[in-house]
């Protein structure tokens, strides 16, 4: 977990220490959102697309917790004196190990969901699919009393339909022999 590094030997003005201090406060907060979603997608139970969004919730968390990061090491290339360079880019180095390690417990919690989701929707679809099948190898009556009913009635509107075709055929064959 990424932690308040303390300025030891930081001599820049009290300006650029609050600057560091400041971007770090971020940091602190951004990483604690990134794990925050971490947490959420592995606790994620489905459907897929509240997966998907938790994971770009975590992705934008990500982004700005790197920009804050950025924004740290630029800082700390801008100092003049040589010691407070290296101590705030010692600090990014760690920040970025972090924001790495962050990278793959989101990756590695995305996949764990994701796989866990598709089980448990290849178990519901199974047991589905064995349920239906065990529905139509036992027809009853009045199912198939209403299925012959709706084949009749089918055929007899398509009979009723091309007796209205052939009277409108004749209609039209009569006008035209006129």
């Amino acid at each position: 977990m990424i932690r308040f590094q303390q300025m030891m030997h930081f001599n820049k003005n009290n300006q650029d220490l609050s600057k560091v201090e400041s971007l770090q406060q971020k940091i602190l907060h951004w990483d604690l959102n990134v794990k925050r979603c971490i947490q959420d997608i592995r606790e994620c139970s489905g459907p897929l697309e509240d997966l998907n969004t938790l994971t770009l919730l975590a992705a934008e968390n990500m982004k700005k917790l790197k920009l804050i990061v950025d924004n740290l090491e630029n800082l700390g290339m801008e100092q003049d004196r040589q010691k407070d360079r290296e101590e705030i880019l010692k600090i990014v180095s760690l920040y970025r190990k972090e924001l790495a390690s962050n990278q793959t417990l989101l990756r590695k919690a995305n996949l764990m969901s994701k796989m866990e989701i598709d089980k448990r929707m290849k178990e519901e679809l199974l047991a589905e699919s064995s349920d239906g099948i065990r529905k139509r190898s036992q027809p009853n009556k009045e199912g198939l009393a209403r299925t012959a009913s709706k084949i009749t009635e089918s055929l007899g509107s398509v009979s009723r339909m091309m007796a209205d075709q052939v009277k409108q055929s004749e209609s039209t064959l009569h006008t035209l022999g006129d």
